[in-house]
């Protein structure tokens, strides 16, 4: 089973951490297309974007991760989105406006 430990973009600006084995579905019980799920911090802050993730082969690595992120100061955390968008393979998916902001901050 695989773990991830991902970063949320939240509506207001602000950034969330999880831990998880589904990423797609988390983020669907984040953004509550899955009722009565996903954190009490992101349903007060919808829509949520997937905005970086990272794939570990333990519960425990992923978690630490998670827990460094969580550390992070708000601009690292853009930085580390901003990385994340410019390297990620399907990052032609995402628009041209928010490749060029995520170049300007590196």
């Amino acid at each position: 089973m695989k773990h991830y430990c991902y970063l949320l973009l939240c509506a207001d600006g602000s950034f969330y951490a999880g831990y998880t084995t589904d990423l797609e579905r988390r983020l669907a019980e984040h953004n509550g297309e899955i009722p009565a799920k996903g954190a009490k911090y992101t349903r007060a802050r919808r829509p949520c974007r997937l905005v970086w993730h990272e794939e570990f082969d333990s519960k425990q690595e992923a978690m630490s991760k998670e827990w460094h992120i969580k550390r992070l100061k708000h601009e690292d955390k853009v930085k580390l989105a901003a990385g994340y968008i410019i390297t990620h393979p399907k990052s032609k998916q995402i628009p041209q406006n928010e490749r060029i902001m995520a170049e300007m901050i590196l």
